[in-house]
């Protein structure tokens, strides 16, 4: 299920932080990998919306392995954003194994 812009409730829970129902979309098999119409996975929503203070949130979607390399339609990746913004406990949040 995705809106116009094809953003998942995934994509769309990440830009209004709440973690218990993003929570549950994945317990009931939301698929954290699926792109927007801009190339964007709801990973890389999440690190956008992070601001220095959302980590909760990118740290429950590593724990369903995204794919932190994959790049938008721009050419970025979740982890080329958290280097150009400089967040050193996203970037480290997206290379834990």
């Amino acid at each position: 299920m995705t809106n116009a812009d094809g953003q998942t409730p995934l994509h769309y829970i990440s830009t209004f932080p709440e973690i218990v129902v993003a929570q549950e979309i994945l317990k009931k098999g939301g698929d954290i990998n699926i792109r927007d119409k801009y190339g964007n996975n709801a990973l890389w929503t999440a690190v956008f919306n992070c601001k220095g203070k959302y980590y909760d949130m990118v740290e429950l979607f590593m724990q369903y392995k995204p794919d932190v390399l994959t790049k938008n339609k721009a050419g970025r990746s979740p982890l080329d954003f958290a280097n150009q913004v400089g967040n050193e406990k996203l970037i480290a949040l997206l290379k834990q194994e």
